[in-house]
């Protein structure tokens, strides 16, 4: 039963996502957009500011690590909520809930912690 419900959830989520992935993709026009927001894509030789690199990267890590604490999350509140009264399960699932809240704070943290240095050296791309 449990295999079952982790195949339905994970199918969700790949349904749920997969729109998103296609529909930013065939959008035309995002580097020009972005340019125009104030988004530099290149320097005025045509290499890529290494600024853009490190944020890009900042971002892309802290993305998947947002994922990643929303799964925790859903994961703590279903053993919570199928627990039926079993202790030790109900432990597990505060602990993985507590686990998640602790880790969303180191990365906010290292977040705040890498603006602060990015800015400090030459400033980061939004």
């Amino acid at each position: 039963m449990k295999k079952i419900v982790f195949g339905v959830f994970i199918f969700t989520c790949i349904s749920f996502f997969q729109p998103l992935i296609v529909s930013a993709a065939q959008l035309g026009g995002l580097g020009e957009a972005g340019d125009s927001a104030g988004y530099k894509r290149t320097t005025g030789s045509g290499e890529v500011a290494i600024n853009a690199i490190i944020s890009t990267v900042i971002q892309t890590v802290l993305s998947f690590l947002g994922v990643l604490f929303l799964v925790l999350m859903i994961y703590g509140g279903f053993l919570w909520m199928t627990a039926q009264g079993n202790d030790t399960q109900v432990e597990k699932a505060q602990s993985t809930i507590r686990n998640a809240v602790i880790g969303l704070i180191i990365v906010i943290s290292a977040y705040g912690i890498s603006i602060l240095v990015m800015n400090s050296v030459g400033g980061l791309s939004k």
